[in-house]
């Protein structure tokens, strides 16, 4: 659950988001290599993603790390 601690957009329970994901979708022609993946770590968390081979893990780590700041759609 989520507090607003004052400060605005931007912050959750524990402070500042570093990372927050979305609704990622990415397509391999038909293939859907990921759907509707959303997540955030805020400040001072630990991000681990886990799964079995094929799932989808190093594309979403990709795309997060190749789009730089700001919004990617």
């Amino acid at each position: 659950m989520e507090q607003d601690l004052g400060q605005g957009e931007g912050f959750g329970y524990w402070g500042r988001r570093m990372i927050e994901v979305e609704g990622l979708t990415k397509y391999y022609g038909d293939f859907p290599a990921l759907r509707d993946v959303t997540f955030r770590v805020e400040e001072g968390e630990i991000l681990g993603f886990l799964g079995p081979n094929e799932a989808g893990k190093t594309t979403a780590m990709r795309i997060q790390w190749r789009r730089g700041r700001g919004s990617a759609t």
